[in-house]
């Protein structure tokens, strides 16, 4: 199979030629959403700066 390089294949197919929009998310970027999501509910408190250390852990670790 040939690969055109538009700019649509350049974007969207993987080096095997399959369409990939989008996959699912790692671990802890799941994590650092069920964290954000708790601390809406807690919103002070030793569990709040805990919930707080861990979406941000979660997230620099994501990004790193």
């Amino acid at each position: 199979m040939t690969m055109n390089n538009s700019f649509f294949d350049k974007l969207f197919r993987d080096s095997d030629g399959n369409i990939v929009i989008a996959q699912p998310p790692n671990p802890p970027l799941i994590v650092w959403g069920i964290a954000s999501l708790l601390k809406t509910f807690f919103n002070s408190g030793q569990f709040y700066t805990g919930l707080d250390l861990i979406t941000f852990g979660c997230i620099f670790t994501w990004a790193w």
